[in-house]
């Protein structure tokens, strides 16, 4: 239960004037919840309604079938995939922009990190942009502090001809790249969501990327 420590009027004392007291007008204005505990002394709580349970993922979309290139991050060799292979599983594809990109690798490092939050979640991620297979070797071999993404533990997909990401509304026509989106995939090979990510978004996005996975 959240605890408020503070005056949110003052912002210095542990003790809030009559206004600011359950049964005062400005207080029942448009407040979900009830402050609990002493006049002065320990701080309030916050007593929350419950939250109701979020719908259903809406069904989107079947999963695009088709082979791609893709490179093992441990080794640096390259192999075809196509989605028939993640039956049964859940599956995150990281789209970004371009490889050497300073915000993607803070990206796919932050994700790469809670790789194990994901595995529990019986979910696979795979990164994917539409530069070639041979520049997402360059890139895994390169290290961290040149720029690179070494030791990346999920693998990494190439769009070259760009037709997942055009297919998935997420390639920009003007540029040629693809937005920064996660596309979240069930266990039965259907797109349930697509969550735009961004470098400002808390952990890059991972957590709601997660907390989407769990509606699944």
């Amino acid at each position: 239960m959240p605890v408020l420590p503070y005056n949110t009027k003052r912002g210095h004392s542990a003790c809030f004037d009559e206004e600011d007291y359950p049964g005062s007008k400005r207080f029942q204005a448009d407040r979900p919840y009830a402050l609990v505990g002493s006049r002065c002394g320990s701080p309030f709580t916050l007593a929350t309604e419950p939250t109701p349970e979020p719908p259903a993922l809406p069904y989107l979309r079947p999963v695009p079938q088709m082979v791609l290139t893709a490179v093992n991050p441990a080794t640096g060799s390259n192999y075809s995939l196509n989605p028939e292979q993640f039956l049964g599983q859940k599956v995150v594809v990281l789209f970004y922009p371009y490889d050497f990109h300073a915000p993607s690798a803070r990206m796919l490092h932050q994700y790469s990190a809670m790789v194990q939050q994901f595995q529990n979640e019986n979910c696979v991620i795979l990164a994917c942009s539409t530069d070639s297979h041979y520049v997402h070797h360059a890139w895994l071999m390169a290290d961290r502090a040149d720029g690179g993404v070494a030791g990346l533990r999920f693998p990494m997909l190439s769009d070259f001809r760009k037709v997942l990401s055009r297919d998935l509304g997420l390639l920009d026509e003007a540029s040629g790249i693809a937005q920064s989106a996660a596309v979240v995939i069930d266990i039965n090979q259907n797109v349930r969501a697509v969550v735009p990510l961004s470098p400002d978004m808390p952990n890059t996005g991972a957590d709601q990327v997660l907390a989407t996975l769990r509606r699944l």
